[in-house]
């Protein structure tokens, strides 16, 4: 769905916005500028939309209880001779890690199990459904970048959508004459010179900026969301658990306090 609007959006750039409204307004240089600036940010977009389908997300090593059993008990042995630190760092054999019953196999510490793909991913952020899969530690900055590229290309198409409105907005309505209506041959001449009516072609691109105005909102609150999960370290999935305990500590502070009472 998103490769179809994307390829909708650039049949209205070239097939109406740019040879209809742009260049006979903006100019060919300016047009080209803003078609550049349109181009790079949608095929950056989609080229990393695409490699980020293709890119597994981090999926958890997994194997048969034999395997599993031994892998435990090797980090169990390790541990036990000194040699905890070793695994502190997030492995495969992370002492931190928990066991999966799903996937029967050791999770990592910050991974998570996913239910649509039934695998463990590292550092799980959320299983989106435009990509179809999961984003995690291996194509996270994949996704982040997509975004980002997408963002910029609403605001784009956005903003240059106000050329075509702001022509509707000044454009007068064209005058009416009926057909058996006697005037001057001149004033029927200058009458029929005016340019032509507008409305039919610009009111469309009202609608264009409002759904554009609506996308470009969800993708850069998407994007200022990671931009602040990354300066907290944290992950999407991490995040709503956060919010979660954080409201139920409160609510059950708020029922303690007025059984006090």
């Amino acid at each position: 769905m998103i490769n179809l609007f994307i390829a909708w959006l650039n049949y209205m750039w070239f097939a109406h916005l740019l040879p209809r409204h742009l260049l006979p307004i903006v100019g060919r240089r300016l047009s080209a500028v803003l078609t550049c600036i349109w181009l790079l940010p949608i095929t950056q977009g989609v080229v990393d939309y695409w490699r980020c389908i293709f890119t597994p997300p981090g999926f958890t090593a997994s194997g048969d209880e034999a395997d599993a059993m031994a892998a435990v008990m090797a980090v169990a042995q390790d541990c036990e001779s000194g040699g905890r630190a070793r695994w502190g760092s997030g492995g495969k054999h992370d002492p931190a890690s928990v066991w999966c019953e799903k996937c029967n196999w050791l999770k990592p510490a910050r991974s998570h199990h996913c239910s649509v793909c039934k695998r463990c991913v590292r550092r799980m952020d959320h299983h989106c459904l435009w990509l179809d899969g999961c984003v995690g530690v291996d194509n996270y900055h994949l996704f982040l970048r997509q975004e980002i590229g997408m963002a910029v290309a609403a605001v784009v198409i956005m903003l240059s959508s106000l050329v075509p409105v702001s022509r509707l907005l000044r454009q007068t309505p064209q005058t009416y004459i009926p057909p058996d209506h006697e005037l001057p041959t001149s004033v029927r001449e200058a009458l029929a010179a005016e340019p032509p009516h507008v409305h039919a072609d610009g009111a469309p691109w009202i609608l264009m900026f409002l759904l554009m105005a609506l996308v470009s909102k969800a993708m850069w609150g998407c994007v200022l969301l990671h931009a602040k999960l990354l300066a907290e370290g944290s992950t999407t999935i991490e995040h709503l658990r956060a919010e979660k305990e954080q409201r139920a500590k409160e609510t059950d502070a708020a029922q303690a306090g007025h059984a006090a009472e």
